[in-house]
């Protein structure tokens, strides 16, 4: 399952997930509360960075990427996810 998470609104999701024809979950966390728990809301602007969570079945993060760039992500996420 694909998930993202920001701190943008319900709203502003739907209007991105429409936009670009998403078919993911796209959870809004306006105060940053789940952002800062997992470690990727920059204190100082608050804002989210960018990181990508490879969470197994039992629900064990497996892989953490940090500092995610587009170039690339893709085929690094899907090989950590296959070797699950």
């Amino acid at each position: 399952m694909l998930v993202g998470l920001s701190k943008d609104s319900v709203e502003s999701h739907r209007r991105f997930a429409a936009k670009y024809d998403l078919h993911c979950y796209l959870l809004a966390d306006p105060g940053g509360a789940l952002l800062a728990r997992l470690g990727v809301r920059n204190a100082v602007t608050g804002m989210a960075a960018r990181a990508t969570f490879v969470i197994d079945s039992s629900g064990i993060v497996r892989h953490v990427f940090e500092n995610v760039s587009a170039r690339g992500h893709a085929d690094a996420v899907l090989a950590a996810v296959q070797s699950l």
